[in-house]
């Protein structure tokens, strides 16, 4: 591809309206990955690690199934805020800080779970907030 035809200089983006050809492969390739949306995540998708760079995206168990959730049901709804630790493992690490004594302390997600279930409101059914 030309530069011409790149999106910013970028040879590996098509601009819009360049039309192009496909290889048998390819148009094979595009069908798998568009009736696998797993396949085309694992495959194609890069995110950055802190620790690794540039990494292949591997999704979590929870991940794959909202994934085939969504590609299996036109509307859904998620009831989800940002930054709430949705891609938080139970074995990953945060820091609490006593706001008393400013003492900090590095627990997993699992032991500040069991920390805060008896501070949560329970909603009209019993379940916890």
């Amino acid at each position: 591809m030309d530069k011409n035809e790149s999106y910013l200089g970028n040879a590996l983006v098509k601009k819009d309206g360049v039309q192009g050809q496909y290889t048998e492969h390819e148009i094979a390739e595009y069908v798998k990955c568009m009736k696998d949306p797993i396949y085309f995540a694992e495959k194609y998708i890069k995110v950055i690690s802190l620790d690794k760079g540039l990494v292949p995206f591997i999704p979590y168990d929870y991940q794959e199934r909202m994934f085939k959730h969504f590609n299996d049901n036109r509307f859904s709804i998620v009831l989800a805020c940002r930054q709430s630790g949705k891609c938080g493992r139970s074995d990953s690490y945060i820091y609490i800080k006593n706001k008393h004594t400013g003492e900090e302390e590095k627990i997993t997600l699992k032991d500040f779970h069991e920390r805060i279930k008896g501070h949560m409101p329970k909603n009209n059914s019993g379940i916890i907030a």
